[in-house]
């Protein structure tokens, strides 16, 4: 996966994620994850990514009536927001090299 380089500030960020919907109601590209480590390239090109949408298994729409059985699907929307969240967590999951080679690099600089 490539990822997209903002160059005001040089920080790196994975492509899956730019422009992705973060926010409860999916219509807005709140949240972003971004790097700005000289060596993070090679690590965010072989990345994994996502939003996670917990509301698919948690305060569900389909279960409503569990929790707010007069009120609109629209207020049991904005009530779990205050449960929960109105942000979906963001995640990224980098391939790291731990071997001592890489470690030994890190400690000297090199």
């Amino acid at each position: 996966m490539p990822f997209y380089k903002n160059e005001e500030e040089d920080f790196n960020i994975p492509t899956e994620l730019k422009g992705k919907y973060t926010n409860a109601k999916l219509d807005k590209p709140f949240d972003q994850i971004a790097f700005l480590a000289p060596d993070v390239a090679r690590q965010i090109s072989n990345a994994c990514t996502g939003v996670f949408p917990f509301f698919n298994y948690v305060y569900r729409d389909l279960d409503k009536d569990s929790y707010l059985k007069d009120k609109t699907l629209n207020k049991h929307q904005e009530w779990r927001t205050y449960k929960l969240s109105d942000h979906l967590p963001v995640w990224v999951e980098l391939g790291v090299d731990f071997g001592m080679d890489y470690l030994n690099r890190k400690m000297t600089g090199g």
